[in-house]
């Protein structure tokens, strides 16, 4: 019987837009689904390392799994191979529609949660992926340990493209603030700095992202270890996706300061609607 093969890829943020909206459109269409969940420079740590789930969880890498000569029904944002992929279809009601009776395989891969599905299906879908107890635990105890819920949250990316917050006025402003703070940034020197102030609290990491090129800049041109050349400079290992990934958590747990449109600010807003047993 045909499936979806949900391809989850990129960091943390895409692969969790990914696999909502495929989950959500393998349920429209009727269909069971898998998820492919390679663990890469973009993504260190394997799907089980986050969730626990009965699901089958493949990690082939996108030139084994985009083949040229398949069958298969992409349902893509972007063919990132080189491959001449016979039948590819962008996302979109219509499509769904006319793929209800494909009987072929359908490969998922969107980086972004389509905007015409319900919030109501995001966050149902959301709260379906089980959490790792060891995080669901440190997330429990930082929260209570510092109050995390009268805190605001402030979320600070210093290693890609998005239009860069000026940390310095955001600490002047929380300097002179008399509110609580909760600070994660995927910088070890933003959080260190921040964390001098009295009114901010970080969650200690020992893991960060790294450059892939240790000699050039976060934003210059790199080929990726699957030759897909992108302006991200990025390396993250396993540890430093999962203390992100307990940033978030907790940052979803605060007063959230939205000031980007970061996928991981978004979903810090969507987990904010489950209580995480918090």
């Amino acid at each position: 019987m045909n499936k979806v093969t949900i391809f989850c890829d990129g960091g943390l943020g895409n692969r969790l837009g990914v696999l909502i909206g495929g989950i959500i459109t393998a349920k429209k269409l009727n269909l069971d689904y898998e998820i492919c969940w390679p663990a890469n420079s973009w993504c260190g740590c394997d799907f089980v390392d986050l969730f626990d789930t009965n699901k089958n969880i493949i990690n082939k890498n996108i030139n084994e799994l985009f083949l040229e000569d398949s069958d298969d029904v992409f349902l893509i944002h972007e063919n990132q191979t080189k491959y001449k992929l016979k039948k590819i279809y962008s996302h979109s009601l219509q499509t769904l529609e006319l793929l209800k009776n494909c009987e072929n395989n359908i490969i998922y891969y969107h980086n972004q949660i389509p905007k015409y599905y319900d919030k109501s299906e995001i966050i149902n879908t959301l709260s379906s992926l089980k959490i790792k107890k060891n995080i669901t635990d440190e997330v429990k105890k930082f929260s209570k340990e510092h109050d995390i819920v009268n805190r605001i949250g402030v979320h600070i990316r210093k290693t890609d493209f998005l239009p860069k917050v000026d940390d310095k006025i955001i600490f002047d402003e929380i300097r002179n603030s008399n509110n609580l703070f909760f600070i994660c940034s995927d910088d070890s020197e933003t959080e260190k700095n921040f964390s001098n102030l009295l009114n901010v609290v970080i969650h200690n990491k020992k893991n960060y992202a790294e450059k892939l090129n240790p000699s050039t800049s976060w934003n210059d041109k790199t080929v990726d270890y699957e030759g897909r050349e992108f302006y991200f400079n990025i390396k993250r290992n396993s540890e430093s996706v999962i203390e992100a990934f307990i940033d978030m958590l907790i940052l979803s747990r605060t007063k959230i300061y939205n000031n980007t449109m970061s996928t991981f600010l978004t979903f810090a807003n969507h987990y904010s609607n489950l209580n995480l047993g918090i």
